[in-house]
């Protein structure tokens, strides 16, 4: 068999297993979204403390993505996903013990930084794998699967109960199974992520509406995922 037909059977072979793997982990997510929420409103948190908490996970993932692209270069992909998989699972199944919300806070904080490496690393190396041509559909059924695992997650806890431990053992597995689907690549083909800073007034004078749309789009995805649980929580819903 010629070589290049085995390097393009490669390349599928691996497109399959990132699709796989981020669909399990968003599956993952979408279980926190409904979970996370629950244990704070059971211990009493206000929705406004809640709020500012997500604020400490989303600045965690700003935070990290100044160095990901050095400790990718560093430690490589693979042992760099897996070091945030595994501590992300972990923080998961340990969240369900609720201590206060000071601890609740490092804990949001170390599992932004993982979430957002674990995301990243696969969205560059699917990038990676694929030219331009084909860049469009390949991120498109990439988008696609993060939402139907987004919309899966919550079913799940519909049988396995929102403050139940079992949500939360659920939830690590899915983690840790999504870094298993990467650890099978056929290649280990590596990556770089580049580590040029273009400064953001650059890039909004440049692309002012995309700027624009990316933020309301984050904007009013995070506030939903955040909130959602907490105002059907305070108009009566389980």
């Amino acid at each position: 068999m010629p070589k290049q037909i085995i390097k393009d059977l490669k390349i599928i072979g691996n497109l399959k297993l990132i699709f796989l793997s981020i669909f399990i982990f968003a599956t993952a997510t979408g279980i926190n979204a409904v979970i996370f929420p629950a244990l704070l409103t059971i211990n009493n948190i206000s929705p406004r403390a809640m709020g500012f908490a997500t604020i400490i996970e989303i600045g965690s993932g700003i935070i990290i993505s100044f160095a990901l692209p050095k400790i990718i270069a560093k430690f490589k992909p693979i042992p760099s996903i897996t070091v945030a998989s595994i501590i992300y699972s972990i923080a998961i199944i340990v969240a369900y013990f609720f201590i206060n919300f000071w601890c609740w806070l490092l804990l949001i904080f170390t599992m932004g930084m993982c979430w957002f490496t674990c995301v990243i690393i696969r969205q560059a190396w699917l990038n990676s794998l694929v030219d331009n041509q084909q860049r469009g559909t390949v991120i498109g059924i990439f988008s696609m699967l993060i939402s139907v695992g987004l919309a899966i997650g919550p079913l799940i806890v519909n049988f396995s109960g929102a403050t139940n431990y079992l949500s939360f053992i659920i939830s690590g597995i899915l983690s840790f199974l999504s870094l298993v689907a990467m650890l099978l690549f056929k290649t280990k083909s590596t990556f770089t992520i580049n580590n040029q800073n273009i400064p953001i007034k650059t890039f909004f004078k440049n692309n002012p509406l995309l700027s624009f749309a990316r933020f309301f789009l984050d904007f009013q995805t995070f506030c939903l995922i955040s909130f959602t649980v907490v105002f059907g929580n305070k108009i009566g819903l389980s």
